[in-house]
């Protein structure tokens, strides 16, 4: 459940520095996520995402908005549809 939230979190965040399509509010029952406006299950199709650009300072990939919004239009062509971010800086938020 926590690493739901946080890709969940992270997909926004990184949704948020580019123009993408919103997807419905998802819902759980048991072990599984549906879409509550369709009823279609859904299912996570993520990378684990830590690009190293080298800058010590600020691991944060969400903090690069270049590198992002060139990686979110990757990430749609491959159906990506949500991510795991290791290095947060919370103050870039």
């Amino acid at each position: 459940m926590k690493f739901a939230t946080l890709a969940s979190a992270s997909l926004g965040a990184l949704c948020a520095s580019s123009v993408v399509a919103a997807i419905d509010p998802l819902t759980i029952k048991g072990s599984k996520w549906f879409n509550s406006k369709t009823g279609e299950q859904f299912y996570f199709k993520g990378v684990a995402y830590q690009p190293r650009t080298g800058l010590k300072s600020n691991p944060d990939p969400l903090a690069d908005t270049v590198g992002c919004k060139r990686d979110v239009a990757v990430f749609k062509d491959l159906g990506i549809n949500s991510i795991r971010v290791y290095d947060v800086d919370y103050t870039n938020s």
